[in-house]
Formats: structure tokens, C-alpha cells, sequence
């Protein structure tokens, strides 16, 4: 796939609804213990009674129905309480330990967030991380693809031009591609000649204190290069007489909050595999957002397994979360194929992350042409759910969250709409409200 000559990557709420192709995962929030459904009104959507206990709504997000600093047509949800209590005993007992702990902590509490379209777009994991980050301090934007033309996360504004390649060439796939080895997101940006570069200049409120940088790179052969230089401030030649051959490296520096950084001079191809931006600071949240549009449950499967959780392992993660569903929900695989798919993707991140806790999320609503209900929502939402058990997983329906059957079709008739008229899509204000939903569910209270 050709990219163009210059691609700007901007926050606007339009170029983002493209990026975001389906929503994922949910938000009654089930325990293990296979709670049964209860319907949520989607207009309030308070979480049902479940035994993972839940906190009163927020307050009223900032900017309601207006643009915010940052990213139009994004919502900030509003900071919960300044002393919040999070609950003990529940499917998330160590992440919500952990979160107790944030203040104490020297790294951050990281949050690893696999998905699909949904995910990949950072509105409904933003919608979550910000109030995480409001209690318990921002620990930085996390994990930024590098490389891609059509792309947004919220903490970071990315500005590609010249000749680019992604690869694999499908990121979505669920078959083996080139070597397999992608990365902790499973997309390397690869600059094709030396007019190729990148800029990312991070939000003035990403970071506390200074902000961390850690870019993964591979040098295919001892001939490709690349510099990293922060504007204003020093540069880093990545080169065969700086790091090693063949390998992912990890090059890392710091540098003063709402800097920029540009990635050029290119030469031979040299492969980057993402960047994590972190505070300096100790301690606070961070959500790592590892979406892939149109990816499935085997997408991840598909990748180099050693290599994966290596770079998985090195993000020391709290909590695992496993978004997928709505893909399936058009495929012709039988449903109840997808519950060893998952277990085999749950037990491959716990390779890397064994004392995390784990959340898997089921698939939206979605409806087939004349808005008819597609039955495959509700047994893939019920294989997931009954694999989730099974795993000791939290997990989290958000069909039932929705409203169950037809809930697509109210959301996108509401005024103002939290849906398109697609039969797939949310847009940013729906997406704004699953995050202040599942938010609520990491805090200890009642509706």
C-alpha cells in the first residue's frame, strides 16, 4: 500500500470516527462468578449490581458536547474524588492493590489494552485513562505506534512524511506474516529513504516532571541508520556502532515535557517498533492502547511468541486487557470456536505478565441490514464470557451494558447520537461514555 508524500496525523474528531472501525468491550461488569445479565438503560448506562463493587456515577464530564484542549470531539471524563477508596476482594484484586498503591510505587501501575478498531482509535481507552490518571497521577501517554498514515492517540500528536511502509503489510491478520516479529503492537513503521520522518510532540499535560522516552528499534543489516533528535535539544544516531544488529533495541532518553522529537536521516530501512513516553515522576497510571483495525482474537496468535511476550514482559503490567468480538460478529467461524482462542491468547500474556489480572471485554452491539439483531453477537458474547470464567478473568459484556438487543440502533437515534448509522459504529461521545462507565468499575462504591 503506497503511503503519501505527507501525511498530517491530526486529533479532529472526523479523521478519528475513520480510524475507529467498531466498538469493543464492556461494561456491566461480570465477575467470574457468571453473574446474570442485567440490561442497562443505555442512556444512563450505570453499571448493574455484580460482586465486583461499583462506585456512584461521575461527575458530569468536562466540555459536555464541546470540544476539549487536546483533541476535538474528544470528552474528558471529570476527576473522581480526591481520596479514592478502591475496592478489595474483587475479580481485579491486584490491579485495584496495586492502584492503592500507586503513590508509594516507583513505576507506574501499566495497564496493557489489546483490541481491535475500537481500542486502536484511544477514545475509549483515553475516556479511561483519564480519570485513572486524575486519582492516581499521570504516569504518561504509554505505547505510540510509530510509522503508520492514518493514526491518533491522545496524549501525542504524530506527523509522518516522505515514503513509509507498514508492516505486516495486513496487520489484522491471523496467519504468520514477514517474521512475525512486530513488536509489543504488533505493527513495525519501516522509513523507506531519507526524506522519511516523523515528529511527535507530546500534549503540554501528558507527563508530570520530565517525560521518559523508550523507542524500540531493529536494524535489519548493518548498513541502516536513523537519527532521533528532540527538538532544541540533543540528537541519538542509531547506527551498527551504537547498537546491536538483528535485534530489537530499546533507545532511551528524557526529555522536557511537551517536547517534540523527530525521527529522520533514515538509511537502509531501519524497522521501528513504537515508542512509550512516560513521566519521570514515580508512580501514577498508565494505559498502554494496542489496537489493530479489523484485528480478531487470533490476531496476536499470529505473531512470534518469544519475542511478544519479551517485549510484553518488559511493560510489567498490572492488568491484562483482552477487547475483541465485533470482528467475529461478521465472520462465518462456528462461535464457539473463539473460546480456545482466547484462552490460548490469555495464557500467552500471562507468559509475560503472570502476576497481572486479566479483563476481557465482548462484543457491541452490532445489526445486520434493515437494523435486524445479529444472533452471533449474543453467542460470542457468551463464549467469551464462559472462557473468561473459566480463566479466572474479569469480564465485561458490552452488549448487556448497551441495553442488550436493538441497543445499537437507540444509541445511534439518541440527541445528540452515541453511534453511527453504519449498524457497527460508536463515535467519540459513545466511546466517551464507556470509558466514564468502566472507569466507575476500578473504584469502590454503589449506584
Amino acid at each position: 500500500m503506497k503511503s503519501p508524500k505527507s501525511t498530517t496525523l491530526s486529533h479532529d474528531g472526523a479523521r478519528a470516527a475513520a480510524v475507529v472501525l467498531v466498538v469493543l468491550s464492556a461494561l456491566s461488569v461480570v465477575t467470574c462468578a457468571g453473574a446474570t445479565r442485567t440490561p442497562i438503560v443505555a442512556s444512563t448506562l450505570a453499571p448493574p449490581a455484580a460482586t465486583v463493587p461499583v462506585v456512584p456515577p461521575l461527575a458530569p464530564r468536562a466540555g459536555e458536547g464541546t470540544e476539549t484542549s487536546g483533541a476535538p470531539g474528544t470528552f474528558v471524563a471529570a476527576a473522581p474524588p480526591a481520596t479514592p477508596v478502591v475496592p478489595q476482594g474483587s475479580a481485579l484484586a491486584r490491579f485495584q492493590a496495586a492502584l492503592r498503591d500507586a503513590p508509594q510505587r516507583s513505576t507506574p501501575v501499566r495497564v496493557l489494552w489489546l483490541g481491535d478498531s475500537h481500542t486502536a482509535a484511544d477514545f475509549w481507552p483515553d475516556a479511561v485513562r483519564k480519570p485513572l490518571q486524575a486519582a492516581f497521577g499521570s504516569g504518561g501517554p504509554g505505547f505510540v505506534y510509530l510509522g503508520l498514515g492514518v493514526y491518533r492517540h491522545a496524549g501525542v500528536k504524530l506527523q509522518r512524511e516522505g515514503k513509509w511502509r507498514v508492516e505486516p503489510r495486513q496487520p489484522s491478520l491471523w496467519m504468520r506474516q514477514n517474521d512475525g516479529i512486530f513488536g509489543l503492537g504488533g505493527i513495525r513503521g519501516v522509513p523507506e529513504d531519507a526524506t522519511s520522518t516523523l515528529r511527535l510532540e507530546l500534549s503540554a499535560d501528558a507527563v508530570r516532571g520530565k517525560a521518559r522516552w523508550d523507542i524500540a528499534v531493529r536494524l535489519p543489516t548493518s548498513r541502516a541508520r536513523c537519527i532521533i533528535a528532540v527538538e532544541g535539544g540533543e540528537s541519538h544516531s542509531v547506527d551498527a556502532t551504537t547498537v546491536a544488529v538483528g535485534s530489537i533495541v530499546h533507545v532511551t532518553f528524557q526529555t522536557e515535557r511537551g517536547a517534540a522529537v523527530t525521527i529522520g536521516h533514515a538509511a537502509n530501512e531501519p524497522e521501528l517498533f513504537g515508542a512509550i513516553v512516560e513521566s519521570t515522576e514515580p508512580g501514577g497510571v498508565v494505559v498502554d492502547t494496542l489496537g489493530i483495525n479489523g484485528a480478531r482474537i487470533a490476531t496476536p496468535l499470529a505473531w512470534e511468541t518469544a519475542s511478544w511476550v519479551e517485549q510484553a514482559h518488559l511493560r510489567d503490567p498490572s492488568l491484562l486487557v483482552f477487547a475483541y468480538g465485533t470482528n467475529e460478529v461478521g465472520d462465518e467461524v462456528a462461535s464457539f470456536r473463539y473460546g480456545p482462542q482466547l484462552e490460548e491468547l490469555v495464557q500467552l500474556a500471562r507468559k509475560a505478565a503472570p502476576s497481572a489480572d486479566c479483563l476481557v471485554a465482548g462484543p457491541t452491539d452490532r445489526e445486520g441490514p434493515g437494523w435486524t439483531p445479529l444472533p452471533r453477537v449474543f453467542e460470542i458474547d457468551s463464549v467469551m464470557r464462559q472462557t473468561s470464567e473459566r480463566l479466572g478473568c474479569a469480564y465485561f459484556s458490552v452488549v448487556d451494558a448497551m441495553g442488550g438487543e436493538g441497543s445499537l440502533k437507540r444509541w445511534a437515534a439518541m440527541e445528540p447520537p452515541l453511534a453511527g448509522t453504519d449498524r457497527v459504529h460508536l463515535n467519540a461521545r459513545g466511546y466517551g461514555e464507556l470509558g466514564d462507565a468502566m472507569s466507575k468499575l476500578f473504584f469502590d462504591g454503589s449506584r
